[in-house]
């Protein structure tokens, strides 16, 4: 559960570049997007936007890749589209996509580079994560402080939303966790999940327009906009969630930004 997350910001197109790309006509602008394989939910473009995004570990790109896809591809679909600007210690497997720009740094140890790229934006979306240490990997707990950074940042550049994704059994989410999963977060993985809960207060704590989206077991499997995201906090059910469907919701989330200052579940598609 406590999986390889990444860092995404998103803005929406100035008026000057929407100018030389097809007119956006607001009442259209929650189209149905859904793609092409098995689908339930409807995804809904919001407005034209930049997405920025953030990782460590060219390793561990298959979510923020899934974010870089899912917003891409909505350009094909939504009026005007997504595009991307990614914030990266090293480009990994990032798409190769005209609507995708690569820069580098790291949101934990370069604040004064977040903040110039984050200035223009209207929205960041964050998947960052630490070194998996039960699998053999080593290194910092760096959630909080650049969660820390990150909020910093937005409030420097005037940057009102974010939404994040937390692994189920964070924060809040943690009470209505099974015992199993109560006892692992306090004693194998204690570290990352002390760093996750204190992520989560930062992000409570701040005067931004955060949405906290609890996840449970990330997958591979079929892209699929299958989910049902609610405010009410249970074990997710099933537990088991693609990256790609994790990855579209958050776009979603980040556009739309219909969930302001809440915490949400995202549940898999049954079957």
């Amino acid at each position: 559960m406590a999986g390889s997350r990444r860092e995404v910001a998103i803005r929406v197109i100035p008026a000057d570049h929407r100018a030389a790309t097809a007119p956006v006509d607001r009442e259209r602008a929650d189209l149905d997007c859904r793609p092409s394989s098995r689908s339930s939910h409807a995804f809904r473009c919001g407005f034209p936007a930049r997405i920025g995004l953030s990782a460590a570990a060219p390793s561990a790109f298959r979510t923020p890749r899934g974010v870089a896809d899912r917003a891409t591809a909505d350009r094909g679909r939504c009026p005007g589209g997504h595009e991307v600007t990614a914030f990266v210690r090293a480009r990994g497997a990032l798409p190769d996509h005209h609507a995708l720009t690569v820069a580098t740094g790291s949101v934990a140890d370069d604040p004064d580079h977040l903040t110039e790229a984050l200035r223009g934006h209207d929205a960041v979306l964050s998947a960052l994560g630490n070194p998996l240490w039960l699998k053999g990997k080593r290194g910092p707990a760096i959630v909080e402080p650049a969660v820390r950074n990150l909020v910093a940042a937005m409030r420097a550049t005037a940057v009102p939303r974010v939404v994040v994704p937390l692994a189920w059994g964070t924060g809040r989410s943690r009470a209505a966790a099974s015992p199993l999963v109560r006892l692992v977060t306090t004693t194998l993985i204690r570290r990352d999940y002390r760093d996750f809960d204190a992520a989560e207060r930062v992000l409570a704590e701040s005067d931004l327009a955060w949405t906290i989206v609890y996840f449970g077991a990330l997958t591979d499997g079929e892209s699929t906009m299958d989910f049902i995201p609610t405010r009410r906090i249970a074990t997710p059910s099933p537990l088991a969630i693609p990256r790609s469907t994790l990855a579209g919701f958050l776009v979603e989330a980040a556009v739309t930004g219909e969930h302001a200052r809440a915490r949400l579940v995202l549940n898999g598609a049954a079957g």
